[in-house]
């Protein structure tokens, strides 16, 4: 998936939930207490990012999701939550491939991970103008 820093936030998420069927969320820079407006263009919400390079991130449906989140923030210059398909922020110990399952209806949703440790756990609850920022993403499945 190439994504132009001038492409649009709500045109990455639409783009991004067609590539890897899952819903992300988009920060203004590194504060998770700032949603990037839908209207904003890619560019405008990065940080500290250099301009002409191209970027590349490559995700695989093994990875955890924080995982994933840390890479994509670093790669692209804004923080991003991967979110559930109810639109809460995903558990950022569950697999990209666990998440995409709870989108296609072939996962039960995760519960919360018990207070003390039990044996074998189920799946636990789960930049500026002129740059071109490429993502490269491994199936998830």
């Amino acid at each position: 998936m190439k994504v132009s820093p001038t492409t649009k936030v709500s045109t990455f998420k639409q783009r991004f939930r067609e590539e890897f069927g899952v819903d992300i969320k988009c920060h203004k820079g590194n504060s998770l207490g700032h949603i990037a407006d839908d209207d904003a263009k890619l560019f405008e919400i990065c940080t500290k990012q250099e301009h002409e390079r191209d970027f590349k991130l490559e995700l695989h449906g093994n990875q955890k999701v924080g995982t994933a989140e840390e890479d994509i923030a670093a790669s692209l210059g804004f923080k991003v939550q991967l979110l559930a398909p109810d639109g809460s922020n995903a558990s950022n110990s569950m697999t990209l491939s666990d998440l995409r399952k709870m989108y296609d209806g072939g996962g039960e949703k995760p519960s919360k991970p018990a207070a003390a440790p039990e044996a074998a756990a189920t799946t636990e609850k789960a930049g500026k103008s002129g740059c071109l920022i490429g993502l490269i993403f491994a199936p998830f499945i």
